[in-house]
């Protein structure tokens, strides 16, 4: 016995003494008894089972491990314990170091009934075997029981195992005990008294000595008392009662009862706040409950229910893991609360509710913003709405976000203004305290500057105007000039996006692997989240305990506009295909317009081909002219003194609106895409062209894996109507089969599935990369000099429609439009080279135009400009000033004036004034791709600055003309309420 020592913050030193042993003389004399021994025969078996190591393995809470020792057949063990719920574990090794095979016929724990200490055995059962030469580790464990809740009388528990080991194929009769001996030793009766997690056992029985209880007939508990209690039994459990009784000549008797522990006790459930997001007035922006439930018994089923009154009956399952679950309230108008009902095996339930709670997890919606201009005045009136807490305030900026005033009204009217554009940002706030992402627009307040200041000349009146109402017309040059250039790496209004979080989880399913990583990035000008670190992952492997956290773009993307933060993966398996979904659980991460940045709205200078040229930027809102009874937008006053118009509609559309009324039409750029000329506004003849087949392969995708196209050995070209068809030997399969049959054939193909089907372009296989997919080389009627492929002879599809469109509707202003001002398709091939894009601009070589100067802004890449470097590219009705190709003065808008005017590649601009809603062609080629195919600059439906328009494909038109503004009249301020009005 251990004596009881004090210490600091504990009263009471708990110990424990185990004492295993190792028997082996039963086995021994099993061994012995079969021995036969004659003559001189030499005996070579060995019987040797030894304890041969004993380690501590674990220790939990405040125990103490006072020591461990051991020899071949006895091992010590002892243990301080000072709190409930301590816990040591010691690992034992048991090794047949002998020759004979051995097993282990029975396990004894000699331990009085007590409930302080619980003693477990893990890792071995009787019946194993243990070969020669072998070894067996296990582990014996002792735990403080964590449900004693009064300081015990004992302090001291001592208790000891026997490990029975035998020759292996023996048996003893303690495990070959029978259910019916002689009188003189017989089980005449089991009483059983079970509780909720005990059970006690006395046994009636003729000429006993010792008694063996056991739960699992594999670990026995030894006593002389012919009573036991077990404890640490679940509630509503069936067990078999074991037991066997022993005489005094070592024979032993067997017998069983089945029995069910009570369980009478209702299960604990506990609710509490998880995480959660306050807002205002009372309102949780987001707020989850954590939910826990046990029984001794466990837990059989969990319901919930959610109500706007303060209880409510649960009829809803939800899932717990390991007792475990969180509930996620939604957004809702009314109060909220949770209850839930968890119930046992046995039927005895719990049920417990939540206080109520407002939760608003969603910002509300400012879907529309209205500016009323007036002489001095402007209204601004919202249409706002949120499904929860509601609206609560509103909040105005007439200053581009810089300063607000808050209101309770959805209309507000700033006053006393001066006249000049302004910029309106607006945002509303719920009553939890949610925003709205803010709305922006513009519009100008007008004033008769020009016309009270003699000011008749329309490119100086739009000059001096945007001067700041300046009357000399070349202070007012200078002052715009003096603003030097603005950051063309930008849009104009430059937009500030935030990272916005969502507090309310979501999931999606994929059967692909997607590309994860720890960290990420946030780019505010771009609103783009980028993986930092990423690997492709299989879902199944993604560790959520190690404290990390793992956000994923979906697939193969590492960068998005919508970030997944995962907090979990559920897998499942389709049993007839076996493919495996992924469940993705996840807080959607998104970016939200947090500001707008104007401060480059308005006008600014460079130099053109004819002078300085003073161009617009920005969300202006002071450009609206309207000529021949539609409107237009000016893009700049040029060099020459003429003003250039874009096409706006037929009628006045405020910045940042789509509208299709603000195109003439669609229209391709050109009908035919296969070699470098088709960049062009105009081109040459392709009557000298020749047929070429590209030097760089490229992979041909989106075909279609069932269907069967045709591939031949040759191929016939028709030049009046620029296709190939096949010839020779034909033959017909899909993309896998002609992987299996004639994948080093090297067929020509124009992917049809007629014989008979003719290409621009035909496709040289080179080899199957899928099936959907083959790597090809283009074979094309192809020009073979740059004086050739972009020679001015043959128009383009998009010259011969805008002359057509001029001719139905500006022939009456064709007087006042300049002829001489260029229109340039700037076809000058780019310095930059990298493979495969090292053409010189003809044939069906990958050539680079004017694609380096908009998607490289790091160092080699140039500022947008104005000039034409080209003669050959400078269109023009005369020859004044350029190649007097053009028959109708009328072209289109340039890439780089839409990047002076506010666009960007890559980044989405909504409010300039170039923004229509759609998707619309500019002049400006871009470059002629690896799969040979022309492309020329478009505006996208976003308002980004493109280079990826395939010339054949088919967008908007919006006409580009030059107003000679010399000896012309006009009325009007220039705001869309007020153009200026030609006639």
């Amino acid at each position: 016995m251990r004596s009881i020592r004090g210490r600091k913050k504990r009263s009471i030193i708990m110990a424990g003494l185990l004492c295993l042993l190792l028997i082996m003389t039963v086995g021994y004399s099993a061994f012995s008894s079969q021995l036969d021994i004659k003559g001189s025969s030499i005996v070579t078996s060995k019987w040797d089972i030894e304890i041969t190591d004993l380690q501590l393995k674990q220790e939990v809470g405040e125990v103490e491990n006072v020591s461990y020792n051991f020899d071949a057949l006895t091992a010590n063990m002892e243990a301080n314990f000072y709190m409930p719920g301590d816990e040591i574990t010691y690992e034992v090794t048991v090794s047949n170091l002998g020759t004979i095979d051995a097993v282990l016929d029975s396990i004894k724990i000699n331990m009085a009934s007590q409930d302080i200490i619980q003693f477990k055995v893990d890792g071995i059962t009787s019946g194993e075997e243990l070969d020669h030469g072998t070894s067996t580790k296990f582990d014996v464990i002792m735990k403080y029981n964590e449900n004693i809740t009064t300081q015990p009388g004992e302090t001291s528990i001592d208790f000891s195992m026997d490990l029975n080991y035998l020759q292996k194929g023996n048996s003893s009769n303690f495990s070959d005990a029978v259910t019916d001996v002689e009188d003189t030793l017989a089980i005449t009766g089991i009483d059983l008294t079970p509780t909720e997690t005990s059970v006690k056992a006395e046994i009636s029985a003729n000429n006993a000595i010792k008694y063996y209880y056991s739960l699992d007939n594999d670990k026995w508990y030894e006593t002389m008392d012919n009573f036991y209690t077990i404890y640490h039994l679940t509630p509503n459990t069936d067990y078999t009662m074991y037991i066997k009784a022993e005489d005094v000549n070592g024979e032993v008797v067997f017998s069983s009862k089945p029995f069910t522990t009570l369980d009478n006790t209702n299960p604990e459930l506990k609710l509490t706040m998880g995480d959660n997001v306050k807002g205002e007035n009372g309102w949780f922006k987001g707020l989850n409950i954590n939910i826990e439930a046990s029984d001794a018994g466990g837990i059989k089923d969990t319901k919930y229910c959610v109500s706007s009154n303060d209880t409510c009956t649960p009829n809803t399952d939800l899932e717990l893991t390991e007792g475990k679950g969180t509930y996620q309230f939604a957004s809702s108008a009314n109060n909220q609360t949770l209850c839930v009902l968890v119930s046992d095996r046995k039927g005895n339930e719990t049920t417990k509710c939540t206080d109520a709670y407002k939760i608003d997890s969603e910002d509300p919606t400012l879907s529309d913003m209205k500016i009323e201009p007036k002489e001095n005045t402007m209204t601004v009136t919202l249409t706002a709405n949120d499904d929860h807490s509601g609206v609560y305030k509103y909040y105005y900026s007439k200053d581009s976000g810089k300063t607000y005033i808050e209101s309770d009204s959805p209309n507000y009217t700033f006053t006393n203004l001066s006249s000049g554009d302004y910029f309106v940002t607006a945002y509303v706030k719920d009553i939890a305290g949610n925003t709205s992402e803010p709305k922006a627009g513009s519009t100008a307040i007008s004033a008769t500057f020009c016309q009270e200041n003699g000011i008749n000349n329309l490119s100086d009146c739009v000059i001096a105007t945007a001067a700041g109402e300046e009357k000399n017309i070349e202070t007012a040059k200078q002052t715009i000039e003096a603003k030097g250039t603005p950051n063309f790496t930008v849009t104009s209004p430059a937009i500030v996006y935030s990272e916005s979080h969502a507090t309310n989880t979501a999931t999606r399913s994929d059967t692909t692997y997607h590309n994860i990583a720890n960290t990420y990035t946030f780019n505010p000008t771009t609103g783009y989240y980028t993986l930092s670190g990423y690997k492709m992952t299989d879902p199944e492997t993604v560790d959520f305990s190690n404290g990390k956290d793992y956000y994923t773009c979906v697939s193969t993307n590492t960068s998005c506009t919508t970030l997944y933060k995962i907090t979990g993966f559920k897998t499942s398996t389709n049993s007839i295909t076996g493919t495996k979904t992924y469940t993705m659980i996840y807080y959607p991460y998104t970016a939200r317009v947090n500001s707008y940045d104007n401060s480059t709205m308005g006008m600014y200078a460079t130099k053109d081909d004819d002078g300085t040229s003073y161009y617009y930027r920005g969300a202006v809102s002071g450009n609206y002219v309207k000529m021949a009874d539609k409107y237009w937008r000016i893009i700049r006053v040029n060099g020459d003194g003429t003003l250039r118009l874009i096409y706006d509609g037929t009628s006045g559309h405020a910045n940042g609106e789509s509208s299709s009324n603000r195109q003439v039409g669609t229209s391709a750029f050109n009908s035919w895409w296969s070699d470098n000329a088709y960049v062009g506004y105009m081109y040459g003849d392709p009557s000298d062209n020749q047929i070429s087949e590209a030097s760089v392969a490229f992979t041909y995708t989106g075909l279609n894996s069932s269907a069967k196209y045709y591939f031949g050995t040759s191929y016939t070209f028709d030049k009046s109507t620029n296709t190939f068809k096949l010839s020779g030997d034909l033959v017909q399969a899909t993309l896998s089969e002609y992987r299996d049959k004639y994948n080093t054939s090297q067929y020509y193909t124009c992917f049809s599935t007629s014989s008979t089907g003719t290409c621009q372009r035909l496709n040289h296989v080179q080899k199957y990369v899928s099936a959907t997919s083959m790597s090809v080389k283009a074979v094309e009627w192809s020009s073979t000099t740059y004086a050739g492929a972009h020679a001015n002879e043959k128009n383009s599809t998009m010259k011969t429609y805008l002359d057509k469109w001029y001719d139905s509707n500006l022939k009456g202003m064709d007087s006042k439009l300049s002829k001489d001002t260029i229109f340039c398709n700037n076809r000058q091939v780019s310095t930059y080279k990298s493979s495969p894009y090292v053409g010189d601009g003809y044939g069906v070589t990958p050539t680079m135009y004017s694609y380096p100067r908009f998607y490289n802004w790091s160092g080699s890449s140039i500022s947008p400009s104005l000039t034409c470097p080209g003669a050959n590219d400078k269109f023009t009705v005369t020859t004044t000033k350029g190649n007097g190709e053009l028959s109708k003065p009328v072209g289109l808008i340039t890439a780089d004036e839409v990047s002076m005017a506010g666009g960007r590649t890559s980044s989405q601009n909504t409010l300039y004034y170039l923004y229509t809603g759609t998707t619309y062609w500019t002049m400006t080629p871009s470059h002629f791709d690896s799969a040979s195919n022309a492309r020329e600059f478009i505006v996208t439906a976003t308002g980004v600055l493109n280079g990826w328009g395939l010339v054949h494909n088919v967008y908007g038109v919006r006409p580009v003309v030059n107003l000679n503004t010399e000896n012309l009249t006009f009325t009007g301020t220039g705001t869309m309420q007020d153009p200026y009005v030609v006639s």
